[in-house]
């Protein structure tokens, strides 16, 4: 699967850390698969870009858990440099 080499090459390149943990108790999401893979690629990929040039620990982190008012909120972190104050709308 080239996004999955693709993925791994970016991550060796770049060296940052991966930390897995998983929730049992979060509910099961409907949608469809192929979207929601890419999505989560692209932010993953965005990330790994993001700390390309970042000194020390490089950190991707991806967490899921129960919102207030979703049933489930997922987000991806990172220890890059993050976006210009100038840019961000």
């Amino acid at each position: 699967m080239e996004v999955k080499r693709r993925v791994e090459d970016s991550r060796n390149r770049a060296e940052e850390e991966a930390l897995r943990q998983t929730n049992s108790d979060l509910p099961h999401v409907m949608g469809d698969r192929v979207q929601l893979q890419q999505v989560l690629m692209n932010l993953m990929m965005n990330s790994i870009d993001a700390m390309r040039n970042a000194d020390g620990t490089r950190e991707l982190t991806i967490n899921s858990q129960l919102g207030e008012n979703e049933p489930l909120v997922v987000s991806v972190s990172d220890t890059g440099v993050g976006i210009p104050p100038q840019r961000a709308d």
